[in-house]
């Protein structure tokens, strides 16, 4: 039993170099294809390409980005891009943009590099993967020095798409519904 009456507690203080602390993922594009089953992730990575807004039902909408963060595939040996699709609310007026796009958009503009924290990626049994938000995905300019490295190379910055490679990824224009409940 302890008695905390008596019990004497200590803040623990940890001096850091000026910078704000914030979470940093150390997974790179590359080693999510590594995933054999569903699972949430998070990666820094910056902004190679962003789609335009595309409605869907129920009052939502997607768009896709392309990341990259300078991380090699096995195989080719060419930088390699994850596909990531955002399934989210539509906005309430015509002129605003969905959840996270701006924020992406201007990224990419300026070259900085995002974290992502709490995407979906799943490979299925094609080998086909998938990567999308989820409603816990939060989306923050990334800090430290990765980010910093990723903002100043102005080569990773400049690849062209002959440069990359991406994800074989799940097609869902092929999938049809049952007309009738089984």
């Amino acid at each position: 039993v302890v008695d905390l009456a008596k019990t004497k507690f200590e803040a623990i203080k940890s001096k850091t170099s000026g910078r704000v602390v914030q979470p940093a993922p150390t997974s790179n594009v590359a080693q999510c294809s590594e995933f054999k089953n569903g699972q949430l992730f998070d990666v820094t990575a910056l902004v190679h390409h962003i789609s335009e807004i595309t409605p869907t039902k129920n009052n939502r909408v997607k768009y896709h980005v392309q990341l990259l963060d300078g991380s090699l595939d096995k195989e080719t040996q060419k930088v390699k891009r994850l596909p990531l699709t955002f399934y989210v609310d539509a906005p309430k007026a015509e002129e605003q943009k969905p959840c996270f796009y701006s924020q992406l958009h201007t990224a990419m503009q300026e070259k900085k590099a995002v974290s992502f924290f709490g995407i979906k990626g799943a490979q299925d049994s094609d080998e086909k993967y998938s990567f999308q938000n989820t409603k816990h995905t939060i989306v923050l300019e990334a800090v430290g020095q990765r980010a910093d490295d990723m903002h100043k190379n102005n080569a990773l910055h400049s690849l062209k798409e002959e440069d990359t490679v991406t994800f074989a990824t799940v097609s869902y224009t092929h999938l049809t519904l049952p007309t009738k409940r089984i």
